[in-house]
């Protein structure tokens, strides 16, 4: 991870990592390393298409994908359903994976993306496992928001290499609810941590044992019990984040 990395988060789109979307008619497609598919209503072309013609579209990139095999690093807009997700896992070269958000139900098929690095997937609360997510071994960063129904977010502490986790709720939703934090014990590798959970178990025990954080986000009603000094002085590395200072 770089330096902005830690410091902004890896998905940045304001420093030229990331061309203009690109239609399916583009033969760029084929070459290209970095993709946005924009087939979301925001943009003006699709939001002048029939519900019909929509559907064909979106059914023609889900086809497309999986042949891009110079794609590295995608992003989607639109509210991605079930079989655009496993299209998208048929993308073997894929190491970064931005899915804005989605009406998926299973992330089993994820598992086959063996060379992702970094994966953010947003607002999916029909999600109720994990399963696929943490058979990525290699994965660094991972962001994760609105997982509300989701059971079994501990696995991921099987993620062994990551470097960065973020689990956040939607802006005006409740926060994601945990028994407590153990599982945080097995990441020893983080260096990034951002956390908009409530606790059963009111302990952060286990963020103590993650000695390489750099960054450290976690709601204030999570650590009012402690003595903010006192914390920081187990971060000897910390430099941003809410208790930096």
């Amino acid at each position: 991870m770089t330096r902005k990395d830690i410091e902004i988060g890896f998905w940045r789109f304001n420093d030229g990592f990331w061309s203009n979307p690109m239609r399916i008619e583009d033969t760029e497609i084929y070459d290209t390393e970095r993709l946005i598919v924009e087939v979301s209503t925001l943009n003006q072309e699709v939001r002048n298409l029939s519900a019909s013609k929509k559907r064909e579209l979106r059914r023609v990139w889900a086809e497309t994908l999986p042949k891009l095999d110079n794609v590295k690093y995608l992003m989607t807009t639109h509210q991605i359903d079930q079989e655009f997700f496993e299209a998208i896992c048929d993308m073997k070269n894929l190491e970064g994976l931005y899915i804005k958000w989605g009406k998926v139900e299973s992330l089993n098929s994820i598992s086959k993306l063996e060379n992702l690095k970094h994966l953010y997937f947003g607002s999916n609360p029909r999600i109720k496992s994990i399963d696929g997510i943490y058979k990525l071994n290699n994965l660094v960063t991972l962001e994760l928001e609105n997982f509300q129904n989701c059971s079994d977010l501990n696995k991921i502490e099987k993620l062994k290499e990551l470097q960065s986790l973020n689990i956040v709720s939607s802006i005006d939703g409740p926060r994601i609810k945990f028994e407590n934090l153990e599982f945080l014990s097995q990441l020893i590798n983080l260096r990034v941590l951002g956390l908009d959970v409530s606790l059963k178990e009111k302990k952060i025990e286990p963020i103590l044992k993650l000695k390489n954080l750099e960054k450290l986000w976690i709601p204030d009603h999570l650590y009012k019990k402690y003595d903010k000094k006192e914390l920081r002085k187990n971060f000897k590395n910390l430099k941003y984040g809410n208790l930096k200072k």
